[in-house]
């Protein structure tokens, strides 16, 4: 189509390409950073997860983790990177079993997932740390309405 409204349209050499299983004609994959004229191209390695602002990027072999604070019991103040689930959420109770150096039962030492704190202006949510509990792993109880009242 010719005239003064005609587009040009340049091969956009990023753009991924349906490839017949050829490594030659694979194009590596890339995600999109920023917008407008600005905008830049960053290559995305396969299994480095964790490409939020302000922190660094880890290889967990594909399996995404964050890096969670601990307080209080045998494991504070250490940042471990702690798996999340499906919702990227990490879980509500992370648990570390101690072998017992008789080699009786493991001593576990439980950990309440809690907010880290929330920014000023808008209150949002910084994230999550595990916070020590020395009684041990709540266990949760059936609030049904068939289900028998717990006496004792």
């Amino acid at each position: 189509m010719k005239g003064r409204h005609a587009v040009k349209r340049r091969a956009d050499p990023w753009r991924q390409v349906p490839s017949n299983g050829s490594a030659r004609t694979a194009k590596p994959l890339v995600a999109k950073v920023g917008r407008g004229r600005t905008a830049g191209r960053v290559p995305y390695a396969a299994g480095v997860t964790g490409l939020r602002a302000g922190r660094a990027p880890r290889d967990t072999g594909g399996v995404r983790s964050e890096e969670t604070v601990f307080v209080g019991g045998p494991l504070d103040g250490r940042v471990l990177p702690v798996l999340t689930g499906p919702t990227g959420q990490p879980p509500k109770w992370y648990e570390v079993p101690v072998p017992d150096a008789a080699g009786g039962p493991p001593t576990v030492f439980a950990y309440r997932r809690a907010p880290a704190g929330y920014t000023k202006r808008l209150g949002l949510q910084r994230g999550w740390k595990y916070e020590y509990v020395p009684e041990g792993r709540e266990r949760r109880t059936l609030k049904w309405p068939w289900s028998k009242p717990d006496h004792g």
